[in-house]
């Protein structure tokens, strides 16, 4: 019966395309071929019941500028009911390419400003079998008149992420979501507190400490958020990978890094807690666990041993993984040093400059960036450092000379068992 019921689906297919061949032979050779190709892949997802019967597109109702990029992303449900990214499947069309045209992967690049009403342009997207939706984006440099910030509740749960919801008018009346990556957030009341990008609350803190919210856009200030800080309405944790499967145990190289990952239950959904878990480890000297909520959950593998990690919500929310630190080398700490072995490095006032912390471990060929796992003091305060992570997790301290200094500030490092210095000369 299967290879039955598959040979008529071939049969019905060729039938399909022959008729499609018979109606398009009046055209073009490249149109044609085009033609054959789309009924063929229409017909295909007609028969597996891969065709798109509604589309969602997310990434729009903002404001941006000349020159300026923005990425859309299309979502289709197909006849079975399944969701999928078709982004890349479907026909994207702008309704004024010249103020903004968007590529075959739904990327919009903004070319000049718009002179419709409030400066909207319309992009559309359309599947194989003609199923559209459309959203507008605004293109124009116009002064931002307001920020405003809501939430939901003013209570800010500990472990779980809480939602601040941002809007913003312009001059001429348009209103529309922020562009994150121009979006900056001051947080006070808690050191446990972090905002991601998102507009994503987290925090560790749940004592009934008062937090205070603000946010700057563009030349424009929003207003204030108080929030109370609440015990987690996490019911459980559990780490997972990529795929968001649990899993129990973790092997790492000596010096490989690895991000942990950790999901929690709310409600009955799965949220990600990384950011507002508690960290703990109960051999210390095997691995780094970056604490601050800006990089939580990343691990870098520092000495050959055993060992567990844990993560917590509460002290009856928590979960653990063993951790195993392997080497073919020797792999054992002879020195650090700083950059490439300086021991002096010249700042002017108001300069900044990148630090790295490197691990030499025999049998090594390359040395290890131990910044993140490093300690450090500085003995006065000429200058300032800040940890920083680039996309490819690469790491590094921004140090800062403040502005209007001078002088020599000494910054020790320490790493395990080793320590080294390095000497700041400020310049005004």
């Amino acid at each position: 019966m299967f290879f039955k019921d598959k040979a008529m689906n071939k049969t019905l297919l060729a039938s399909s395309l022959l008729l499609s061949l018979g109606m398009l032979s009046g055209c073009s050779d490249n149109d044609n071929a085009n033609s054959i190709n789309t009924a063929f892949e229409k017909e295909r997802q007609r028969q597996s019941g891969e065709l798109i019967e509604s589309i969602s597109i997310t990434g729009g109702g903002i404001r941006i500028e000349p020159g300026d990029e923005l990425q859309l992303k299309a979502t289709g449900v197909d006849s079975k009911g399944d969701s999928r990214d078709i982004t890349k499947e479907v026909i994207w069309q702008s309704s004024h390419p010249d103020f903004a045209s968007i590529n075959d992967e739904g990327k919009i690049t903004a070319k000049a400003q718009s002179d419709t009403e409030q400066g909207l342009v319309t992009f559309t997207a359309t599947t194989i079998n003609d199923v559209s939706e459309s959203i507008e984006v605004s293109i124009k440099d116009i002064q931002v008149a307001s920020l405003t910030l809501s939430a939901n509740s003013a209570r800010a749960y500990a472990c779980q992420p809480n939602t601040i919801t941002t809007a913003v008018t312009y001059d001429d009346g348009y209103q529309g979501t922020v562009d994150n990556n121009k979006l900056t957030w001051e947080v006070a009341g808690s050191a446990t507190a972090y905002i991601n990008d998102f507009g994503v609350l987290y925090t560790s803190d749940s004592s009934g400490d008062d937090l205070q919210v603000r946010a700057s856009y563009a030349q424009a200030n929003s207003n204030q958020l108080s929030f109370t800080t609440a015990p987690t309405q996490i019911t459980s944790i559990r780490f997972v990978d990529s795929d968001e499967q649990s899993y129990e145990s973790l092997d790492l190289d000596l010096g490989e890094r690895e991000t942990l990952q950790v999901r929690g239950a709310l409600n009955e959904q799965s949220v990600d807690v990384t950011p507002g878990v508690n960290w703990a480890e109960n051999n210390n000297a095997i691995a780094y666990i970056e604490t601050n909520p800006r990089f939580s959950g990343a691990v870098l593998a520092t000495e050959k041993g055993d060992g567990l990690v844990y993560a917590s919500c509460s002290d009856s929310v928590q979960d653990s993984i063993s951790l195993s630190v392997t080497s073919a080398q020797e792999g054992e700490l002879s020195a650090i040093f700083i950059n490439d072995n300086s021991e002096t490095i010249s700042l002017n006032a108001g300069e900044s400059t990148e630090i790295r912390v490197y691990a030499d471990y025999t049998g090594f060929s390359d040395n290890i960036n131990v910044t993140d796992a490093s300690t450090w003091i500085i003995n006065n305060s000429l200058v300032t450092a800040t940890l920083n992570k680039r996309a490819s997790d690469e790491v590094y301290l921004n140090v800062t000379a403040k502005p209007g200094v001078s002088g020599d500030a000494l910054m020790t490092f320490g790493f395990l068992e080793q320590e080294q210095s390095v000497i700041f000369e400020i310049s005004n």
